[in-house]
């Protein structure tokens, strides 16, 4: 075979051994030659298996003891080791029990395979089923089922807002069946919508809405018929104002007037006059004694008392009252007649 030994000769071979060895070298070399690679490589492995080092670049070889047998591996579990802990409500069947301890035991053997995922999908099947295990004190307890949630409402098949009609009903019947179909359509979309919390969604079908020549309330649970232009600009009081701010009709369209002046300002991306109307309230509202809020996604407003103003939680007598709601009335009026209505 053409190789050498070149160990310190410590571990000394028999005859028989050594010719073992002679004829594994030389059958190794006849199939490398004949390029049985296959069979080359397994007599290798026999030969190191064996204590017997190759090295075919020098054509040498070394004898070394041979590598000590490995431990056993520790016998398979049959049992998970986990005791139960809890108070016993729960009975459980004895074929419930069995399934509950093979997932304990499956559960120990894929931890000790390092298998992690599979560990934590059985924890995690045991914990819907009830079973809290605490691996640091290999212990177990169950809990009584959790009640299944109730069911969610079916949603809306109808939507629950009222029309409001200033023309006995006249606008709505003109219009064709297919039109007045399509609102109710939306508001029914929009209160689904809303419910599941699809805020984006509900936007989008208001500004349909909008273009259908439809104003809702939200506040109110109310939808009425308005033109365009009015259904974009148009301003209402906010039904939850409990100011006490009283307005006559002339200066209550007059503050709507501004509001819509204001609204067109900021369509017209005119923010700074939008921001001066918006100023210009606010001070007339404070020399009355309050202040003014708008919202301008549900296109209304609303009066509230200013901190130790008169107003609301007052010392004085209504006659009080009545003057300086007067006084806010003086300062619209100053204002319509002082030209100060345009945007």
């Amino acid at each position: 075979h053409g190789y050498t030994r070149v160990d310190d000769g410590s571990i000394v071979l028999s005859p028989a051994d050594q010719a073992t060895l002679d004829g594994m070298l030389l059958e190794r070399l006849l199939a490398k030659r004949a390029r049985e690679f296959a069979k080359a490589d397994e007599l290798r492995q026999k030969l190191r298996s064996a204590g017997v080092i190759i090295d075919d670049g020098a054509n040498t070889y070394r004898v070394v003891p041979p590598e000590p047998p490995k431990p056993p591996q520790p016998a398979r579990p049959t049992h998970h080791g986990y005791t139960r802990v809890d108070d016993g409500s729960v009975v459980l069947s004895p074929a419930d029990q069995a399934t509950l301890d093979g997932m304990l035991l499956d559960r120990v053997l894929a931890k000790r395979e390092r298998a992690w995922e599979r560990s934590d999908e059985l924890r995690q099947k045991l914990r819907e089923a009830g079973v809290s295990v605490n691996d640091g004190e290999s212990t177990y307890s169950l809990a009584p089922p959790k009640a299944p949630k109730a069911p969610k409402p079916p949603p809306p098949t109808e939507h629950d807002y009222a029309r409001e009609e200033a023309d006995g009903g006249a606008a709505w019947a003109s219009l064709p069946a297919e039109h007045r179909s399509a609102i109710d359509g939306l508001l029914l979309a929009r209160l689904q919508a809303k419910k599941s919390r699809q805020w984006e969604a509900a936007d989008a079908m208001r500004s349909q809405l909008n273009e259908l020549g439809v104003y809702v309330d939200d506040g109110r649970k109310v939808y009425k018929l308005l033109g365009k232009e009015e259904l974009s600009d148009a301003y209402t009081r906010d039904p939850a104002d409990d100011s006490g701010v009283v307005l006559n009709a002339t200066d209550e369209a007059t503050l709507v007037g501004r509001l819509s002046a204001r609204r067109q300002a900021q369509r017209s991306r005119d923010y700074a006059g939008a921001d001066a109307i918006r100023d210009e309230l606010r001070a007339v509202a404070r020399q009355g004694g309050c202040s003014i809020v708008f919202d301008d996604r549900k296109h209304t407003y609303r009066f509230t008392t200013l901190a130790g103003a008169p107003g609301g939680k007052r010392s004085r007598d209504e006659e009080g009252g009545a003057a300086e709601r007067s006084r806010l009335d003086r300062e619209l009026a100053d204002h319509r007649g002082g030209g100060g209505g345009g945007g």
